[in-house]
């Protein structure tokens, strides 16, 4: 269940961390914000105590919920925003 709870809100949070950097542009001090699950994920781990060896899992959904929300419909910033 802690598993669960703790892949649910990785997904969550970085599928709208996904969705803000694609509207950024490249190698600005705005994309440190999309870095801001981490603490986040890593405390409720922790607080659960869950094992170390969970952590990779956690980055592969983190990273794969990032490139679902760029490629979301509301990610995509139009020429005119620009």
């Amino acid at each position: 269940m802690t598993y669960t709870i703790i892949i649910v809100a990785t997904i969550i949070f970085n599928i709208f961390c996904g969705i803000f950097r694609v509207r950024q542009t490249k190698l600005t001090w705005k994309l440190f914000y999309i870095h801001i699950p981490i603490p986040f994920i890593a405390w409720v781990r922790i607080s659960s105590g869950i094992s170390w060896k969970f952590i990779p899992v956690l980055v592969f959904v983190a990273l794969g919920s990032q490139v679902i929300g760029g490629k979301l419909p509301l990610g995509i910033r139009s020429k005119e925003e620009e």
